[in-house]
């Protein structure tokens, strides 16, 4: 991976630099290095920032959230979302690798501060997969693209915990205690 960083920084190719910092991130938190999962994911929302693209610096900001919750940091891993939730509500992102991932810890981060946005945030990420699930021609794939990759299998997974635990109210009626 970091050859691969080199090789976008030698040739100045941002989108590519950006999309190995945000690899790297996810691959240095999946080894447990969160401090090195952090500096990758400080590294592509700097880049990201250059742009001024609303989703990648979504993701990486989500990125950084995750290393803090990972942490045990729930409060700091709310103050990297808090400007974001709002977008995440307003609709899909776009030019993102993997959303699911970024509503999953939105919404993890603001259910464990018992935020009634977490349902709102979740009930968004789960429309966005089933919207682009429903463009999968086959039921074959588009079950894999729900169960085989694990953000998305996870935010599936946690759409139906909360619907399970749900009486007949809608997320929005329990939300905002309508």
């Amino acid at each position: 991976m970091q050859e691969v960083l080199a090789l976008y920084e030698s040739t100045g190719e941002e989108r590519g630099r950006y999309e190995a910092l945000v690899a790297l991130g996810h691959t240095e938190l999946g080894l447990g290095d969160l401090p090195a999962a952090g500096a990758a994911y400080q590294a592509a929302l700097s880049v990201a920032g250059t742009w001024r693209a609303r989703g990648p610096i979504i993701e990486a900001t989500a990125g950084l959230a995750r290393v803090c919750l990972l942490a045990g940091d729930v409060s700091q891993a709310q103050s990297h979302l808090a400007a974001h939730v709002a977008d995440l509500l307003a609709g899909p992102l776009v030019n993102v690798d993997d959303p699911a991932s970024v509503y999953l810890t939105a919404y993890e981060t603001l259910q464990r501060l018992d935020d009634p946005r977490a349902e709102l945030v979740l009930a968004a990420g789960y429309e966005l997969l089933e919207q682009r699930a429903a463009g999968i021609a086959t039921e074959a794939r588009r079950g894999l693209f729900l169960d085989a990759i694990p953000s998305n299998r996870r935010l599936v997974q946690a759409w139906r915990t909360c619907q399970a635990g749900s009486s007949r109210t809608s997320i929005r009626e329990r939300a905002y205690n309508v």
